[in-house]
């Protein structure tokens, strides 16, 4: 280095300044060449003696059981597990979760190869097989579909091997155990998956009897086992958070349904006072109360409770509006609107969901009412000027669109009404569900607290009833729909 270092210096004095002689100028260019291609001999010695190590570590360096210990080193086998835990990591969320360990599998047989890669998961401590892949010298890889011989093998050797305290110890392994496979054996590992102690699975590696369990195979696939655990955690927590988002949107949707096509008063009609007094749940369990003015100055009042909850419900309100628009106007009574719409829940196939109700019929300037139920709470007569609070003797009939056949149809039941008498609807969580998780109420006490209020207007008197019903209940929600309805002859 020194010798072409003073050559180069001459050389270029030489060119510079000319004062060098001729002889010292080419004589220092002949070392500076020669001291070049020397330079460039050693360099090439150099890469010459360094590339068989370079290939030995070329040809030796794919992961596998198979592999000898020599063959890995600590950059290949980071390297290998940094693409497991990338790829893991980033699977599509919105894939089910079959479709994650098939993508997921594929992708370790190939870091990991001529393997036998089976995933199993644990429902009430018994292994139930999920996906599998098989590669083979080929390289090629091939899916192992439910119900191979050689899941249903490892299954049995699974339950025979584990329980459910083996699943939640942090060990590397289960067991490692030669598993009959045809007329050859092979080794095969058992790795749990779990996250912080919460168990998911069980990997299961099978490989040939003849392959080493070297450290380095068995650390990587520790590796690729806790890739898996954290994309378990992450599909759990996904689709969790999109159930809780979907029930929140469905809330939201049901929560408008209910506002859109449930009345907030009643309609005036003359000679009657009505007032009604609603409180709902969060997720509203299927309440529902309107008013139908009906030709001749006559109005229904339908109340009932439905089957369903929150966006099921709101479903069938939905549904309920439709039956009715179509069929009040040629509705003379109560029996008859019960009676076609029962033929038509039934007709329609809604087994899924029925409906009690109770139909109240009422004309301008007159006391009479008819009434109609079907499966819903009877309705408590207030004689306010008696005094007594009566239990009317009606007949309950059943429930809309439980029955098809066999059941008689609906009957209207007559109630005369005096000057300043009211009469009071409400649904089964009035009764059912009192607040502050209190016990049921029933209908003898809801009759004696009525009977204790003094005449007064249908608000009020809901109003101070309300008040009896939902003692201290600080403004929280019921845990079912309260629905009141109080109609006053005036």
């Amino acid at each position: 280095m020194a010798v072409f270092l003073v050559s180069l210096l001459v050389v270029m004095r030489s060119f510079i300044y000319h004062d060098i002689s001729h002889i010292a100028a080419i004589t220092s260019l002949v070392i500076l060449l020669a001291s070049f291609a020397a330079g460039l001999a050693c360099l090439a010695k150099s890469i010459h003696h360094g590339s068989p190590e370079k290939t030995e570590f070329a040809g030796k360096a794919k992961p596998g059981i198979n592999s000898d210990a020599s063959g890995y080193s600590e950059f290949h086998l980071q390297n290998s597990s940094a693409s497991i835990q990338h790829f893991l990591h980033l699977i599509n969320p919105e894939q089910s979760l079959r479709q994650k360990i098939e993508g997921a599998l594929a992708f370790i047989s190939e870091i990991i190869q001529e393997q036998t890669f089976l995933y199993f998961v644990m429902n009430d401590n018994q292994p139930d097989f999920i996906a599998g892949t098989r590669s083979g010298a080929d390289r090629v890889i091939r899916r192992i579909i439910a119900g191979d011989s050689l899941a249903e093998e490892i299954r049995e050797k699974i339950v025979g091997f584990t329980d459910a305290k083996s699943l939640r110890r942090n060990s590397l392994h289960i067991g490692l155990h030669t598993f009959p496979v045809g007329a050859s054996d092979e080794r095969g590992l058992l790795i749990p998956i779990t996250f912080f102690n919460q168990p998911h699975g069980i990997l299961a590696v099978i490989c040939d009897h003849k392959a080493q369990q070297s450290a380095e195979a068995k650390q990587l696939l520790l590796e690729a086992a806790k890739g898996l655990a954290i994309m378990f955690e992450n599909h759990d927590l996904y689709y969790s958070n999109a159930q809780i988002k979907q029930q929140q949107a469905e809330y939201q949707l049901a929560k408008g349904l209910f506002a859109d096509f449930l009345p907030d008063s009643a309609p005036a009609i003359r000679g009657w006072e009505i007032a009604q007094a609603t409180r709902y749940s969060p997720e509203h369990s299927g309440d529902f109360h309107l008013y139908l003015n009906m030709p001749g100055n006559r109005m229904m009042i339908l109340i009932g409770k439905c089957s369903g909850h929150g966006l099921k419900a709101a479903m069938f309100l939905c549904k309920l509006h439709t039956m009715l628009s179509c069929i009040v106007d040629s509705c003379n009574s109560p029996a008859e609107l019960l009676n076609r719409l029962s033929s038509i829940m039934n007709s329609d196939q809604m087994h899924d969901l029925f409906a009690t109700a109770a139909a109240l019929l009422i004309r301008a300037g007159d006391r009479s009412v008819i009434v109609a139920l079907a499966g819903h709470a009877v309705p408590l007569i207030n004689r306010s000027r008696s005094g007594y609070v009566e239990i009317p003797q009606l007949d309950p009939g059943v429930p809309l669109g439980l029955f098809n056949k066999g059941v008689e149809p609906y009957k209207n039941q007559n109630i005369q009404l005096l000057p300043g008498d009211g009469i009071l609807l409400y649904t089964e969580g009035v009764t059912e569900f009192p607040a502050d998780g209190g016990e049921r109420i029933s209908l003898e006490e809801l009759r004696q607290m009525l009977d204790k209020l003094p005449e007064q207007s249908a608000a009020i008197m809901l109003d101070s009833l309300g008040r009896q019903l939902k003692p201290g209940n600080q403004g929280q929600p019921p845990v079912e729909d309260h629905t009141l309805i109080y109609a006053k002859s005036e």
